[in-house]
């Protein structure tokens, strides 16, 4: 969020961030955010969500041995930028991130065709896990 300058972020599983609120999921804050919103906007919640367009999501769980910085594995960080750039047009995302609990790297593809995400998936996760793969 910092690096984008974005103010709300969201996960698949409900939480959202308004970092303008605080810097963690934070159900009441939404709960308010949203109240303002369809107050300022003058429209329903039904009328909001209609907006949203819902992707395909793809979560890949990539088993690693060590934790190290991505930027110093070979080709990830490209792929990464790559698949970005042809996702964002079409408002996809990609993350790419350590697990906080787990040795495991999550990656997350989101966009409107799944058998892309599919072998986008496939690019970023396979020269993850030969370089820093559990086995």
């Amino acid at each position: 969020m910092l690096k984008e300058g974005d103010n709300l972020r969201g996960e698949s599983s409900g939480h959202l961030i308004f970092s303008d609120h605080g810097t963690t999921g934070d159900g009441l804050v939404t709960a308010l955010q949203i109240l303002g919103i369809m107050k300022s906007k003058n429209q329903s919640f039904k009328e909001l969500a209609g907006a949203w367009t819902r992707f395909p999501q793809l979560v890949t769980n990539i088993q690693v041995r060590s934790k190290v910085p991505f930027e110093e594995l070979e080709g990830v960080t490209e792929w990464v930028a790559r698949v970005e750039k042809e996702l964002k047009p079409e408002g996809g995302r990609v993350l790419l991130r350590y697990s906080g609990t787990e040795p495991k790297a999550r990656l997350l593809v989101e966009g409107p065709d799944m058998a892309e995400l599919e072998q986008w998936s496939s690019q970023i996760s396979l020269p993850t896990r030969d370089q820093v793969g559990a086995g």
